[in-house]
């Protein structure tokens, strides 16, 4: 998985690089609303595909689901990797975001060693880079968040 994920990183670093600039930008900038909306996102997604697994018709829409969500928490951790590799000195940006996200990976098992704490912070982890790529939508806007009237 660290493999593929790494890859995938070094891929997206190469051909888009301002996608993964826009999620970093939403995680360092905005972290709490990250995390919120990754929280959110899953416990929706969970309760969405348990009700869709009830009916047999929309069992495959909901094994569709669960390949996106999956897809966009991959997603979420090469970006955080992608973020750890700009303090990597490592010029380019391909075999930065590649080691970034081995990093990540190692640090993601090491916490959850940990029996409670580190779960909890491995998953807010998570979580926070899930949160920021469905605010920049997988990377394609920059996250500005709504101001309040005064």
């Amino acid at each position: 998985m660290t493999a593929l994920l790494a890859l995938i990183g070094a891929w997206l670093a190469h051909r888009r690089p301002r996608a993964l600039r826009n999620v970093h930008t939403a995680v360092r900038s905005h972290p709490l609303v990250s995390l919120t909306v990754g929280a959110l996102v899953t416990v929706t997604f969970l309760a969405l595909s348990v009700f869709m697994a009830f009916t047999l018709v929309l069992l495959p829409i909901g094994l569709l689901g669960l390949a996106i969500g999956l897809a966009a928490a991959g997603y979420g951790v090469v970006c955080l990797g992608s973020l750890v590799a700009r303090w990597l000195p490592v010029r380019r940006a391909a075999p930065a975001t590649a080691l970034g996200e081995v990093a990540v990976m190692v640090a993601l098992q090491a916490l959850n060693a940990i029996p409670v704490l580190g779960t909890f912070a491995a998953g807010s982890l998570v979580l926070t880079g899930l949160g920021a790529v469905v605010v920049t939508y997988f990377g394609l806007t920059e996250f500005t968040p709504v101001a309040l009237p005064e």
